[in-house]
Order: C-alpha cells, then structure tokens, then sequence
C-alpha cells in the first residue's frame, strides 16, 4: 500500500479529502413531543388578585416598550435629518417628533386591553352590578 505524502491535516491512513474529526450521526425523523405548559397556582382567595397583577405589569411593560420604541424612531429620525442637511434634525424636529408620537401611540394603545384580559368576567360582571346598583335601587320593587 502507498502512502499519501502531501499533508491534507488527516491522519496518513485517512483518505484524502476527508476530515479528521467524526461527525455526529444525523438525528432521525421522529414524532415531534410538545410540553404542555405548567398551570399557575394560586391560593384560595387571591386568584383575582395575582391575575390582575399579572395584567397590569404586562401593561405596564408594553408602555414602557411603547415610549422605548418611540425615543428611538425620534433619535433615528434625527440622525437621518441631520446627516441630510444643516440644522435638519432641528428643522424637521416637529415632523420627527409626530412620527415617533404615532408610533409611541400606537404600540402602548393595547395596554388598557392587557388590563381588562386579566380580569375574569365573572368578577367584572360582579364589580359591575355592584357599581350599577346604587343608580337602579329607586327603580326596583
């Protein structure tokens, strides 16, 4: 047997062009297993009042995220703005600031609604009834 003299970076009884390290075998096609998601637990009483929670710092993020998203449309704006004239970030600062205001808008209008999710309709429609009933005491019997 000859051996093959130019060095490739394999050992001398590898063939040529094949690399020295060993590959991981392919994985085979197999059903694919979702994990069902853990429920949240909560004591007796206190449901309402986490769920809420939960939904008001959603909402509160998603503001947070809004006014992030926003200052850095102005700030690229104004980048742009400048690089495109002299004194452009401060002419156009009206008009970058109406766009950055849309998009700040945009994003945190669905917050009230991460609010009013968290709520279960049971307890709403309870609140409700007990705000509504000091305005229809004189009409019931």
């Amino acid at each position: 047997m000859i051996q093959n003299t130019r060095s490739t970076g394999g050992s001398p009884t590898s063939a040529p062009n094949e690399p020295d390290q060993k590959t991981a075998p392919e994985p085979t096609a197999g059903p694919v297993v979702s994990q069902k998601r853990k429920k949240r637990k909560y004591s007796r009483g206190l449901k309402e009042a986490q769920r809420f929670e939960r939904g008001l710092s959603k909402a509160t993020e998603r503001i947070a995220k809004a006014v992030f998203r926003g200052m850095s449309t102005y700030r690229r704006r104004g980048d742009k703005s400048a690089r495109r004239s002299r004194d452009g970030a401060i002419k156009d600062a009206i008009e970058n600031f109406a766009r950055a205001a849309e998009r700040s808008l945009r994003t945190a209008s669905r917050a009230p609604l991460d609010l009013v999710r968290s709520a279960s309709r049971k307890t709403r429609r309870r609140q409700t009834r007990f705000l509504l009933y000091p305005f229809t005491w004189p009409f019931s019997n």
